[in-house]
């Protein structure tokens, strides 16, 4: 593809010995927003997924929430509509 061949002619020119490549995985969810909360199925779990690569800059409301659930069943944030409920999950 065009991309490929634009890689491998930056990668020629560089001064430096290609070694390895790998692709970022890009997550999203099916309505574009992340999943925050407990799935249905486990009772002493939580998570957050679908972050499509927003999530490094969200990880402190983020681990806020996680902590709140963990600790306290719930947060003071609003999560509602990020609940992995949304799928059935």
């Amino acid at each position: 593809t065009r991309t490929r061949k634009k890689q491998h002619s930056w990668l020629s020119s560089s001064p430096y010995p290609f070694i390895e490549a790998q692709s970022c995985l890009y997550t999203n969810s099916p309505d574009g927003h992340f999943i925050v909360g407990q799935p249905q199925m486990y009772k002493r779990v939580y998570g957050a997924a679908g972050l499509s690569g927003h999530g490094f800059k969200m990880t402190p409301a983020l681990g806020k929430v996680l902590s709140d659930l963990a600790l306290d069943g719930t947060t003071s944030l609003p999560i509602d509509f990020l609940s992995p409920k949304r799928f059935g999950i």
